[in-house]
């Protein structure tokens, strides 16, 4: 269980370790992998803005070449 030190939304957040995976590994190397899967989960959720934002702008760019084709056609 990690509680964070700051932030307003979380509480806590529960990892559950797997059976066996403890042995050899101290408490601060568990927090440390906790820690690392949070960050990775963050960087996964960003990687995805930049993709839709660039769908929008070449659905945009295709709308207005296809505006602008008809405006000069017609």
């Amino acid at each position: 269980m990690v509680r964070p030190e700051r932030g307003d939304l979380f509480e806590q957040a529960i990892f559950i370790v797997r059976d066996g995976e403890r042995e050899g590994r101290s408490p601060d190397d568990i927090l440390r992998e906790a820690c690392v899967i949070a960050e990775e989960c963050t960087h996964r959720r960003r990687s995805r803005v930049l993709p839709a934002l660039m769908s929008a702008a070449a659905g945009a760019a295709a709308v207005g070449a296809a505006w602008l084709t008809t405006a000069i056609i017609f």
